[in-house]
Order: structure tokens, then sequence, then C-alpha cells
């Protein structure tokens, strides 16, 4: 076979396969003339206008159902027609199943930015997903011609959310470089799958007992803001936690963590909680360098007033004093930045054992 032939049907190939898995995105603009479309259909009883004009209208049957010659359009103009009669008739306020909806939700540990011992907390940067099945926004019953649907994030604001939540979070925030960070997908079959990529901070359980060779408890719950489990069912999708750091923090490093689903009772019935737990080790290299080590030399300092003369009194009363000030003032430099905590710590017995 010649070699522009097979070239030829490479090429071909490689067309085929990147149509038929290519994500159809519908932007900001497209999205925005679609639903004009539908909510002056809605207030004048029009049905759907999109998919009934222009290059769409000779390809949309009376079955409600694209024909096979709808494959051949611009796959762009074939998705906006497919999302004009999806939100033509789709309802957000009502939950997509009369008997509850079940999600999964999963969650890519990007970066941890920080922890602080005063505020008790953590800051990271996450991948959040949840998935549901919503059978309003199917449509496997109007053409065969889309893998799926990629919308803008103002999507978000038309369609029906479990509304999960960071359920003990200090503050969270939607990243937007420039525009927010929402990934929303629709498969035919109704699935949902959205992503948000956020800025969280979350709240860890302070134990200093063994300063500074403690490990910290950090946690961050999940949970349905608006519905108890008689409308949204959370639990982990089977990927569950997946932490992918791409730095290292200077005193602490993540070495175990672990995800759980528990149940908690309100008055106003019983909710599904998700929880994932993060262990951090603090490396304490630091501490040894800036306090072991010159406390030590401070004692040793010290005992040279042992083999001073007895009647040396100024020289022996100089060294102890000043070893006193100096173990006084490196304790009082690590001390400020801790929290006030009223217990004793491991490095409390260590400095009153030097004095």
């Amino acid at each position: 076979m010649p070699i522009a032939a097979m070239l030829t049907l490479l090429l071909l190939f490689i067309t085929t396969s990147i149509r038929s898995t290519t994500a159809y995105y519908i932007d900001d603009a497209d999205y925005e003339a679609v639903m004009a479309t539908v909510q002056r259909d809605k207030v004048t009883g029009q049905p759907p206008t999109t998919a009934s004009s222009s290059a769409s209208a000779n390809h949309f049957g009376t079955d409600g159902r694209f024909n096979q010659d709808a494959c051949h359009m611009n796959n762009d103009t074939l998705a906006k027609a497919v999302l004009d009669v999806i939100m033509s008739s789709y309802d957000r306020k009502s939950v997509p199943n009369a008997r509850g909806v079940d999600v999964k939700v999963d969650m890519i540990m990007q970066e941890i930015s920080s922890i602080s011992e005063n505020e008790a907390s953590f800051t990271a940067d996450l991948l959040f997903s949840q998935i549901w099945l919503d059978q309003g926004l199917a449509f496997e019953h109007m053409t065969s011609c889309l893998p799926n649907l990629t919308l803008s994030h103002r999507t978000i604001n038309d369609i029906w959310l479990p509304n999960v939540c960071f359920q003990n979070s200090k503050s969270t925030s939607v990243h937007a470089s420039p525009t927010p960070n929402i990934f929303l997908l629709i498969y035919p079959n109704g699935t949902l799958w959205v992503n948000y990529r956020v800025k969280v901070e979350a709240p860890c359980e302070l134990d200093m007992t063994t300063f500074p060779m403690d490990v910290q408890r950090c946690t961050l719950t999940f949970e349905s803001y608006s519905f108890n489990t008689g409308k949204v069912r959370l639990d982990w999708y089977f990927t569950g936690v997946i932490v992918d750091l791409q730095g290292k923090l200077p005193d602490f490093e993540l070495y175990r963590y672990t995800w759980q689903k528990d149940n908690f009772y309100y008055p106003a019935g019983e909710w599904d909680q998700l929880r994932s737990t993060f262990y951090f080790r603090r490396t304490y290299g630091y501490y040894i360098l800036q306090l072991y080590m010159p406390t030590y030399a401070s004692v040793f300092i010290s005992w040279i007033a042992f083999w001073l003369d007895p009647k040396c009194l100024p020289g022996r009363i100089t060294l102890g004093v000043s070893s006193l000030m100096a173990l006084t003032f490196q304790y009082g430099n690590v001390a400020r930045s801790l929290p006030k905590v009223s217990y004793v710590k491991a490095l409390d017995i260590w400095i009153f054992a030097c004095m």
C-alpha cells in the first residue's frame, strides 16, 4: 500500500476516534442565547424554537428525537439544540427523584498551603466532585450523536443541585482564574458530574502535649446543607480521597489520611456526612538546631563553674546567671509562636530540666 494512502487512513482513524470522545462545550454566549430563548418560549407558551429553527429544524422529528441526519450537523449546533429542548421543560426546583438522589463525592487534594497552630486550622486547595443522576437532563432519547455535553459554569444556577457543602469549614472560596473554576458535564442518561476547584480552611484538633514531636489531626466534613437522607444520600465515590500534593510544608509532613461515612441527627432528620481526616507529623529539625542544641550548650557552659576556684564568686555567679538568662530567652523565642495552652508540653519539661 502506498505511504500516502496509509497516512490518509491513519489520519481518518485518528479523526474518527477524537470525534467519538470529544466533549462538546457550550460557552457563555451560546448558553445565554439558549436560556433567553427558553425563557421567552416559557412566557409565550410556544414550543422550543432553537431546535425548530435554523439548521436544526429539518432534523427534529415529531417524536421528539433528532433523526440520523443530525449526526452530520455541526456538533456545537446540535448540542445547543439538545440543550434548548432539555431546558424548555426542566424544573430545577424539584428533586430529580421522589425517592431521593444518590450523590457520589470524591476529592483530590492538590496542595496544603499552611497549618496554623494559633488558628488551629489548615488551608488547602482541592478538586471537589459530585456525581448524581437527573433524568430531567437526559438526552439519550433525543440523539445518539452526542457522547456528552460540557456546559458553562453559569449553568449551575439553572439546574437542581444537592447543595453539598463543607460542613465544618472556616472559609471556602471557588478559584477564579479568571473565570470560576467549575466544571459541569452531562452524560446522555442524565448523569451529572460537577467539579469545583476550591480553597478551603478547615479546623484541626490541636494537641501540643508532645511538642515539638507532635502529630496534628485535621478533619474535613461534607454534608448536604439543604436535604436530609430522605432527599439526598451521600457516599464516597470508589476513588475516595486522592492526595497529589505539589509542594512540601516547611514544618509538617502528611503521613496518613483516611475517609469514612457517618450519620448525624438534627431536629429536622438524619443527614449523611462524609468525613476525611488528615494526620500531620511535625518535622522537628528546626527545633533541634534552634532550641535543643543551644540549651544543651548553655547547660554545658554553666558546668564550667564547677571547675572554677570556689573563691571566684563573681565568675561562678556570672556563668550561672548568664546560662539561666540564655535558657529563658531561647524558650521565650519559641513560646511566642505557639498557642497559649494550659497544659504542660514536652518542651516545657525539657526547659525545666535544663534549668
